[in-house]
């Protein structure tokens, strides 16, 4: 993933200036990179699916002003609103074996935390596994999927920019860049996420894991050593333990001790962490 001819394929029918700026500034990023637009759609994620089943066009950013029927973690609806969000997929077949797919997430959550300090100027840190939040409010969630027959990956981010109207049951769990101090330029977030990912795939690549990773993401997990609760639901089963993340196995999983002594690794089934949203 280094370096872009900057193919861009306007599925509007329009070619809008901030387009043709992106499509420059992208291109000393991914050689043969194609960045895909389109005003409004459902979901940047179903979008790269689809298109990337049908074609070989990875490595690609799929990027939308509007999405209507996003999908988060749990079978959440993930909605953008434009001029608020900045919502785009990136596509991408990874040099490492499929079985290293998944932490790729987590890859992507450290580059993202990383372009917001950098962009943001104030200490945004990652919520394990998929979003980053200041100050106890999520500023940008993550999630990833897989094109098994292409051994490629997918991952869609939202970032809240701009200050917006959000229903009551997200007004204490959200934030935007404006509210924290700094409302970057759109094209400025896309390619600094970009870049900090580029980086840090090559350093997965090496090992196909998080080894080389593992520091600087475990310097930025705001539940490391902090009280909180993971709900783990598998098969049909939920699981709730208490206590407090240790840090992070090389392979992703989250390192967590009982409140009675116990060091677990978890990594599979619907996970989620709380005692993060609504706290400085």
């Amino acid at each position: 993933m280094t370096g872009i001819t900057g193919t861009t394929e306007n599925m509007s029918g329009e070619k809008p200036d901030k387009i043709k700026i992106l499509q420059s500034r992208l291109s000393d990023l991914a050689a043969g990179c194609k960045l895909f637009y389109k005003h409004d759609v459902p979901s940047t994620n179903d979008w790269a699916f689809q298109l990337g089943s049908e074609r070989n066009i990875a490595p690609a950013v799929f990027l939308c002003d509007i999405q209507t029927q996003g999908k988060g973690r749990m079978g959440r609806v993930w909605e953008s609103r434009e001029g608020a969000s900045l919502t785009f997929t990136v596509l991408i077949e990874p040099k490492c074996p499929p079985e290293s797919f998944p932490v790729l997430t987590l890859v992507y959550g450290l580059a993202a935390c990383t372009a917001i300090r950098k962009l943001g100027g104030f200490d945004a840190m990652i919520k394990w596994p998929n979003d980053v939040v200041f100050k106890g409010r999520k500023l940008c969630g993550i999630l990833s999927g897989i094109i098994p027959e292409r051994k490629q990956v997918f991952t869609g981010s939202g970032f809240n920019l701009r200050k917006t109207k959000l229903p009551p049951e997200l007004e204490n769990k959200a934030i935007s860049m404006e509210e924290c101090g700094k409302f970057p330029d759109p094209n400025d977030m896309l390619t600094a996420v970009f870049e900090e990912y580029r980086k840090r795939l090559e350093v997965f690549e090496s090992t196909g894991n998080m080894a080389g990773l593992k520091d600087e993401y475990e310097a930025l997990l705001i539940n490391k050593d902090r009280d909180s609760a993971v709900s783990i639901r598998e098969n049909g089963r939920e699981t709730k333990l208490e206590g407090r993340a240790v840090g992070i196995d090389i392979n992703g999983g989250l390192i967590f001790k009982t409140l009675d002594g116990r060091v677990i690794n978890i990594s599979s089934g619907e996970v989620s962490v709380s005692g993060i949203y609504g706290c400085e």
